[in-house]
């Protein structure tokens, strides 16, 4: 990991408030590689409202962009998704993201704190709050590889409305296409 990052961050037991800038970062992905020359600005003004600005990176030495916008009012939520790659290759855990074990230690003495079972976090909270979701969509990648799939042209693009657990008021259009693989 390198490069320069300002970051603002403000927590409270209700919200979290955050506002970043990142330049020429990077970061190992434990399944995609390596992120390097990472530009963006991430504001996260509460649950209420995320914002990732195009996020322009190299991963694995291929150009990758990425946009996040989610805006909550009320229980409904309306989030949209923009991501462009190159070349993206996923694996069950890239070589380059594996790490050396470390020794085992004790740490009896060091227990972490472990949250009440009836305590809902935070981010459950959130997430149990978003009842209903409106999406827009589009991953766009050039040549994609995975494990048990490969092919070049990926495009997902969604636009759908009315999501939800039961998914029977779920409205739109989705639509998958790939060529050879």
């Amino acid at each position: 990991p390198a490069g320069h990052a300002e970051v603002n961050i403000n927590i409270t037991p209700d919200n979290a408030e955050i506002n970043a800038d990142i330049k020429n970062g990077g970061f190992r992905h434990i399944s995609a590689g390596v992120f390097s020359g990472i530009n963006t600005h991430a504001s996260v003004k509460s649950f209420d409202e995320i914002k990732i600005s195009t996020f322009t990176a190299m991963l694995n030495g291929s150009p990758f962009t990425m946009g996040i916008d989610f805006k909550q009012e009320g229980s409904r939520g309306r989030a949209a998704l923009l991501i462009k790659a190159d070349k993206m290759t996923l694996s069950e855990q890239s070589d380059m993201a594996k790490t050396p074990e470390e020794p085992k230690k004790d740490i009896a003495e060091n227990k972490p704190y472990l949250p009440d079972a009836t305590e809902e976090s935070i981010l459950d909270k959130w997430i149990n709050s978003v009842l209903v979701l409106d999406t827009n969509a589009e991953i766009a990648v050039k040549h994609f590889d995975s494990e048990y799939f490969e092919t070049y042209g990926l495009l997902l693009k969604a636009d759908v409305s009315g999501l939800d657990r039961s998914l029977k008021n779920a409205n739109g259009n989705a639509m998958l296409s790939a060529s050879m693989g």
